[in-house]
């Protein structure tokens, strides 16, 4: 997956928005290379001082488990989802990838915040802002 920090998409608007040629179109802003969920979500638990995710889950195995969770909720006539939705696995099972080369070329963007560093400043604002 691609993901972009919130910094760089305020540095790409802000281009965009001062720019006449921009004017109607759209612009696809994620980092530069790509990260795993398994990279992504062991980056934030080092940041949490938390051990690394080390069991992996097969696609199918969890979509199954999901079923199983939404059908039992249902026949408990839960109000709230269960933890994990078919729709939940299929989010984190699927391959994104959104190429920013468009905004590199018209607009000049670059991301200037990588990774490890926006997700070290995330996890740090939501501790000190979020109620958690």
């Amino acid at each position: 997956m691609n993901l972009v920090y919130a910094g760089n998409e305020a540095e790409g608007c802000i281009l965009a928005a001062t720019n006449e040629q921009a004017a109607g179109e759209s612009y696809n802003l994620s980092s530069d290379g790509t990260i795993t969920q398994g990279q992504y979500m062991n980056k934030i638990a080092e940041c949490l001082g938390a051990e690394p995710v080390t069991t992996k889950v097969p696609y199918r195995i969890a979509h199954s488990a999901a079923f199983v969770m939404e059908l039992v909720g249902h026949m408990l006539n839960r109000k709230d989802p269960p933890l994990v939705t078919r729709y939940s696995v299929w989010l984190m099972g699927r391959r994104c990838f959104f190429p920013p080369e468009k905004a590199r070329r018209e607009l000049g963007w670059k991301a200037t915040v990588g990774y490890d560093e926006g997700i070290e400043t995330s996890v740090r604002w939501c501790l000190d802002n979020l109620d958690l």
